[in-house]
C-alpha cells in the first residue's frame, strides 16, 4: 500500500461519508435557527429527523471498523451476519430521521393551509 492509495482512500472515505455528515449537520443547524426564531412542533420534528439522521450517518463509520473490533477467530459468517444486524439497526435509525423530517415538513405545510383557511373565512 503506497501514499497514493492512502489518499485516493481518504477521498472517497471523505465522499462517502464526509459530504452527507456536514449535509445532516448544517440541517441540524438550520432547524435550530428556525426553532429560536419562533418554531413550534413542526421545528422540533425537524430537529429530531436531521439529529437522527446525523447519527444514523456517523454509526455507519462503525461498520468500516466492526471487522476489527472483534476477535479475529470468528468465523466470516458470524462476523457477516453481526455486521448485517448492526447495519439494518443503523439503517433504521436514519429511516426514522427521514420520517421525522417528512413529519416536520408535512406539519408545517398544514398548518400553512389551515391559518389560510381561516384567514379567508375571516375576511368573508
Amino acid at each position: 500500500m503506497d501514499t497514493g492509495d492512502i489518499i485516493q482512500g481518504t477521498f472517497f472515505l471523505f465522499l462517502g461519508f464526509g459530504i452527507p455528515t456536514l449535509f445532516w449537520l448544517g440541517t441540524l443547524v438550520f432547524g435550530i435557527v428556525m426553532l429560536r426564531r419562533g418554531g413550534g412542533k413542526p421545528e422540533r420534528f425537524f430537529i429530531t429527523g436531521a439529529a437522527l439522521s446525523l447519527f444514523g450517518m456517523l454509526l455507519r463509520i462503525l461498520i468500516i471498523y466492526l471487522p476489527w473490533l472483534y476477535n479475529r477467530d470468528y468465523g466470516s459468517d458470524t462476523m457477516s451476519s453481526i455486521t448485517f444486524w448492526v447495519g439494518l439497526c443503523i439503517n433504521i435509525i436514519s429511516a426514522l430521521g427521514v420520517m421525522g423530517l417528512v413529519y416536520a415538513f408535512w406539519l408545517k405545510f398544514k398548518n400553512r393551509q389551515t391559518e389560510q383557511a381561516v384567514s379567508t373565512e375571516a375576511e368573508s
